[in-house]
């Protein structure tokens, strides 16, 4: 596979500069110049010729470089968490659940509006019940426009008047739009105090908690939601998961780094 990434590699300089250029470490080949545009038509087809009766050569291609860039940004993120751990993982100001002893922390970067975070929702809620000696912290990152944000702004709001949680899970749990009204609407049905939410949510800490949220997940790189960082209790090992995952998955790193891995 190697080699013929080199040679569609090699080829594909030919139809852009009209020169071979190949590293002579990899293959010792020597620059040519001054092909011919009988020469570089033939190369040109041979090119097209292969990736016609090889086009899942281009498919491998694709995902390697996926999989390259994806590892490139993991160990940004990893490089950068110990930077900014305390606000990761021990910012009293970030909604919270479990104990706040935790051997393990997990931090979920999300938007009320984001279905992938509503379908992985479920999984964190069993993740919660199966793991009770676990700090679960929630970071609004409200990237879906003014209606993210006015969900994001109440939320905390409601963190104010204790009831986070089940504000939060009402969110997740409706459909899109969460226009004001529907926020109002679930508001009240759990008991909370409208009126103070109103005025709690333009308060300078709830902006200020906002735009932290927002620097944080730039630090890290993060370009989506969810977006999940674990930690040990000793703040040396971590996890950083950029998208959906299983249940399983995440029970898995929450084991292993109770095990100190």
């Amino acid at each position: 596979m190697k080699r013929i990434m080199l040679v569609i590699i090699t080829l594909f300089s030919i139809i852009v500069t009209g020169t071979l250029w190949a590293d002579a470490t990899t293959a010792n080949v020597a620059p040519i110049k001054n092909f011919s545009p009988e020469q570089i038509k033939q190369f040109q087809q041979v090119i097209h010729d292969y990736l016609v009766q090889n086009p899942e050569v281009l498919v491998e291609a694709s995902n390697a470089l996926d999989a390259k860039q994806a590892a490139k940004k993991q160990a940004a993120a990893l490089k950068a968490i110990p930077e900014i751990k305390d606000q990761l993982f021990n910012d009293d100001a970030t909604p919270m659940t479990g104990d706040k002893n935790a051997p393990v922390i997990v931090t979920e970067f999300f938007d009320y509006q984001c279905v992938h975070c509503k379908a992985v929702n479920t999984i964190l809620q069993a993740l919660i019940k199966a793991n009770p000696n676990v700090r679960f912290n929630f970071k609004e990152l409200p990237i879906f426009g003014k209606d993210s944000e006015f969900a994001a702004q109440a939320a905390l709001a409601a963190a104010k008047q204790g009831k986070y949680q089940e504000f939060h899970e009402a969110l997740l749990a409706a459909e899109n739009p969460l226009t004001a009204d529907k926020v109002w609407s679930i508001a009240k049905s759990l008991g909370l105090n409208v009126d103070a939410m109103k005025k709690d949510m333009d308060s300078a800490d709830i902006k200020k908690q906002m735009l932290t949220n927002f620097q944080i997940a730039n630090k890290l790189g993060v370009e989506g939601t969810p977006t999940f960082v674990l930690a040990n209790k000793d703040y040396t090992k971590f996890n950083y998961i950029p998208g959906q995952t299983s249940q399983e998955n995440l029970q898995t790193l929450i084991d292993a780094l109770k095990k100190g891995k």
